[in-house]
């Protein structure tokens, strides 16, 4: 009685165009994941602009905040030195 291994050869290639598929949307996925990080560091820098908002000085990155040093360092504090109720330092 002879064996027919056809059906394991035939399954064999299935699993291999399996895997092929596989690492083909693996990395169609990869690029889709870096595009879509592309796009969205360009639409950082259209809402937060990679400039100072007040003395338009370039700016290394484009995430707030969205001051130069100066000009952070000469805004008023969001703190105030006082109470607010009161006056009181």
């Amino acid at each position: 009685m002879m064996l027919d291994d056809s059906h394991c050869k035939g399954e064999f290639e299935q699993n291999m165009r399996s895997a092929v598929v596989k690492d083909r949307l693996r990395k169609m996925l990869g690029y889709l994941h870096h595009g879509m990080t592309d796009v969205g560091h360009a639409a950082l820098d259209f809402v937060y602009p990679p400039a100072c908002l007040l003395c338009t000085t370039s700016l290394a990155t484009a995430h707030p905040p969205m001051f130069c040093t100066e000009c952070r360092q000469a805004l008023a504090p969001l703190v105030p030195d006082s109470c607010v109720r009161c006056g009181a330092p």
